[in-house]
């Protein structure tokens, strides 16, 4: 994965989900120990996000750009980047998940389900 370019956190995470994996398969006795136990990550190898931030300017003009598309979608995106939500979380949100001082995050929706299925709790 490092030489195919994903980043650190992808391969971090493959990393995990397979020890996990792998964890499993000794508990229940499939294989006699873990051989990811001591795998790890190449570091220098992989590819780390930009440590960039956003100007004050940069987020002025975010927010000047959606404003001229549309009401909503300046409400978007300033709750995206003020409250820091996920896409999932932010299109879950239902009016009683808003109190004065206080915006509850407790459901997201689920890209993979469909239907009835497709919003759930946070902790799915």
């Amino acid at each position: 994965m490092a030489i195919a370019g994903y980043s650190y956190s992808s391969v971090k995470k493959a990393r995990t989900y397979i020890a996990a994996a792998l964890d499993y398969a000794v508990d229940e006795r499939l294989i006699p120990r873990n051989p990811a136990a001591k795998v790890e990550l190449p570091g220098a190898k992989l590819r780390r996000p930009p440590k960039r931030e956003y100007s004050l300017e940069e987020v002025r003009r975010l927010f000047s750009a959606a404003a001229a598309v549309s009401v909503r979608e300046h409400l978007i995106v300033r709750v995206f980047y003020l409250c820091g939500l996920r896409s999932g979380e932010l299109f879950a949100l239902r009016i009683d998940d808003i109190e004065p001082g206080l915006l509850r995050i407790d459901e997201a929706l689920k890209e993979t389900e469909r239907g009835v299925e497709r919003i759930g709790r946070d902790e799915d």
